[in-house]
This record gives structure tokens, C-alpha cells and sequence, in this order.
């Protein structure tokens, strides 16, 4: 009896605590529009990608280049992770 009574009180506290919801946040401001968000962010750091290797095939040979420092490959994975939040930016209401 007194277990089944102990199980009636967790159900009851966990099924309270389960109705409360968190306080909303302020609402997020969308300021800058699509245009700035693809010229400021989305652009240098596409440049930046799509620069960071690459071959180059012509009459004096092969020109291979590639990032070789964990600098410069740090510098690549900032312009995809900007790519990244940029996308998640751009899919906010108000855009």
C-alpha cells in the first residue's frame, strides 16, 4: 500500500511538472535583409571555399594548391561553418 501510494505522488508531481512550459524569449530581430545577409556573409565566404583548392592545368604544367597549415584549414572551416548559419539566418521568419 504505502509503495502504491509513493507511486501515485511521482506521478503526480512528474505529471505537474510536465504542464509548465518555459517563458518565451524576446523575439529575434531580422534587421538585415537577404541582400546583405548573400553580399556580407554568403559571398566571402562561398569565395572562400570554392578558392581554397584547386588545380590549374595549361601550357607550363599542373599548379596544384591546397591549405597546408592548420591555420589556413581553420580559415576553410569558418567559411563553411558561416555558410552553415547563414542558411539557418535566412529561413527566419521576417526574411
Amino acid at each position: 500500500m504505502r509503495t502504491r501510494m509513493g507511486l501515485v505522488v511521482a506521478a503526480a508531481l512528474v505529471t505537474a511538472s510536465c504542464g509548465t512550459e518555459a517563458p518565451a524569449g524576446p523575439p529575434f530581430r531580422t534587421d538585415t535583409g537577404v541582400g546583405m545577409l548573400m553580399a556580407n556573409m554568403v559571398d566571402p565566404a562561398a569565395d572562400l571555399l570554392w578558392d581554397a583548392v584547386g588545380t590549374v592545368i595549361d601550357e607550363t604544367g599542373e599548379t596544384h594548391w591546397e591549405p597546408e597549415t592548420e591555420e589556413e584549414w581553420l580559415q576553410v572551416r569558418l567559411g563553411a561553418m558561416t555558410i552553415a548559419e547563414t542558411a539557418n539566418l535566412l529561413m527566419m521568419d521576417g526574411r
